[in-house]
């Protein structure tokens, strides 16, 4: 795998991170869209019932919502993981291609273990949004619903169920769904269908191994956008990603 599809998969954890927590109209231009519309279980968890922000009481899936917390720290330790391996190997900062065998092999296992993950999480998550429709705020309550929008994110080997999952939660009521979590998966399946992405949220490799942003629509009009889905100002995000994971 290449090191800019590792960025993917670790700049991916920091999403929900609050310190990168920190759609907007343009003029006379209209963004673009990626191919089709951009348009718009068992609990094995003991997470305590959580209050629904948007309709001031209990999720209406406890279980569902259980279930997605602890499928979400499988996600999240799995990224720990490889954040931990490549500090201690300083594996960015090796020449590519990599050529120790035995730090291929060591990437392989942990990549491996983490895709396992991300695709036990994506059939599950097919299985309750057909069930159930977008798991929104209401159903898991907020930290249920992050989690549901997290597994969506890494999600990549479908890219049609993500675009299904945008429009759902597109057309659900103000506060059912985060404006930032929309922009973070619209920007995502547009950079992975090779067009610019809208809001800024999508990091890659840079020619000398570096970070950079993705190609951006209009970036002169970036921050006017992010401001619209409740993102930060992008200078402040990429100050934030370069601390955590270097120029």
């Amino acid at each position: 795998m290449e090191w800019g599809s590792i960025l993917v998969m670790v700049l991916a954890m920091s999403q929900v991170s609050g310190s990168l927590s920190d759609q907007g109209a343009t003029k006379n231009a209209t963004p673009p869209a990626a191919s089709g519309s951009l348009s718009d279980s068992n609990s094995g968890s003991t997470a305590a019932p959580a209050s629904t922000p948007a309709t001031g009481g209990k999720a209406l899936l406890p279980d569902v919502r259980n279930e997605l917390l602890s499928r979400v720290k499988k996600d999240q330790d799995a990224r720990t993981t490889l954040i931990e391996w490549m500090k201690q190997t300083k594996f960015s900062q090796l020449p590519k291609p990599i050529k120790d065998q035995s730090l291929i092999g060591e990437f392989k296992k942990i990549t491996e273990t983490m895709a396992a993950v991300d695709q036990e999480n994506l059939e599950f998550l097919k299985r309750m949004v057909e069930k159930h429709g977008w798991l929104s705020r209401t159903l898991v309550s907020a930290d249920g619903a992050k989690a549901a929008w997290l597994m969506l994110q890494h999600a990549d080997s479908d890219r049609e169920f993500q675009k299904k999952c945008l429009e759902m939660m597109k057309g659900l009521p103000a506060g059912e769904v985060e404006g930032k979590d929309i922009a973070y998966l619209t920007d995502r399946i547009l950079v992975n269908e090779g067009q610019p992405q809208i809001y800024g949220t999508q990091i890659k490799s840079s020619a000398n191994g570096g970070l950079e942003l993705a190609p951006l629509f209009e970036p002169e009009q970036v921050d006017e956008r992010r401001k619209k889905m409740g993102l930060g100002p992008i200078e402040e995000y990429l100050s934030e990603i370069r601390k955590q994971f270097g120029p």
